[in-house]
């Protein structure tokens, strides 16, 4: 009987963060291509471009302003609960926290990973128009910290840069676009 508990708890563990990316992912993709139809902006997206991940070297999609073209990297942390470190040298690593008996937390934090070098150039556009490039943090972890070299930490407002990037969450997005 034991063990199907422990399976359960496990399958959980995994099942439920899997759900809730692909259930935001799905979402977000509906409200960026109805955006870009209401405000008349071109979409342009590489094929499975909803399913794009930290690990992928391609923007997954780009959109075409007036003025502007914004190449947008998906970059999306399953776990809500979780805070994105960003490292001055381009790496990033993720902070879970587990509770104990209600009063101890333990903040356990994931090796560091090197940022790819990301190619937000992959999108016929205009050439005339600036391309910048945006890293779209969805789904969102439930906080964003930049760590600097002596190790103090702040909260990353979204619209900030790093690593020549934006990060922005999807409200941003769709407020800049």
């Amino acid at each position: 009987m034991g063990w199907y508990v422990l399976l359960i708890a496990a399958l959980l563990m995994v099942v439920l963060p899997g759900c809730r990316w692909l259930f935001s992912r799905l979402v977000m993709g509906s409200r960026i291509t109805s955006l870009c139809k209401e405000k008349g902006h071109p979409l342009h997206k590489k094929k499975g471009w909803l399913f794009g991940c930290r690990y992928g070297k391609r923007a997954d999609f780009a959109v075409e302003t007036e003025n502007d073209v914004f190449a947008v990297k998906l970059w999306g942390v399953p776990q809500r609960l979780a805070t994105l470190l960003l490292h001055p040298e381009g790496k990033y690593s993720l902070r879970r926290v587990f509770s104990m008996l209600l009063q101890v937390k333990i903040p356990l934090d994931s090796s560091l990973v090197s940022f790819p070098a990301y190619d937000f150039q992959a999108f016929p556009t205009d050439e005339r128009k600036p391309i910048h490039a945006v890293l779209l943090i969805h789904p969102a972890p439930l906080s964003i910290r930049l760590r600097d070299r002596e190790g103090k930490e702040r909260d990353l407002c979204c619209g900030e840069g790093y690593q020549g990037m934006t990060i922005m969450n999807l409200n941003d997005l769709k407020a800049t676009l």
